[in-house]
């Protein structure tokens, strides 16, 4: 019984991601000059976007006013609809206005529950960016939040 339970906290351990003080890039250098280099269009307005009874998606951090300096951290608080629950499994995330897919290196770094999602240390070039999230109920309706930050 306890060589059971010593192996597989072992195995537990091997799995966890990098020290909490380690920094990660969100978006590497590159992504953000591609981002920043690509023609613009103006954006689409989606219709009856979000859904009603869709999620809420709450930034806390980081701050939309004022130069912020890396490492930066991410708190994002979801809230379901009465009735509903969030599906953590559709989370998404996308980079700047080309909406480059940045979901599996933030939640390789992120911790996701089905109220929120936190992120430390995380590294992120200086320049304007910006990051939208989209996540859905368990009654399959979806809302996505974009939220721009400047790093100096």
């Amino acid at each position: 019984m306890h060589r059971r339970l010593l192996l597989s906290g072992s195995c537990l351990a091997l799995g966890l991601p990098a020290r909490a003080a380690d920094t990660w890039l969100l978006v590497t250098p590159e992504e953000v000059l591609r981002d920043l280099s690509a023609p613009r269009r103006p954006e689409a307005k989606t219709r009856g976007w979000p859904q009603p009874g869709a999620p809420e998606i709450v930034v806390v951090q980081p701050a939309a006013s004022g130069t912020l300096r890396a490492p930066l951290t991410f708190r994002i608080r979801f809230v379901p609809a009465p009735g509903a629950a969030i599906d953590a499994q559709t989370f998404r995330a996308t980079y700047g206005f080309m909406g480059t897919d940045i979901t599996a290196r933030l939640l390789q770094h992120a911790r996701i529950t089905s109220q929120e999602l936190a992120a430390d240390n995380v590294a992120i070039p200086p320049g304007t960016h910006k990051v939208t999230l989209k996540i859905a109920d368990s009654q399959g309706r979806e809302n996505s939040q974009s939220f721009e930050f400047t790093v100096a």
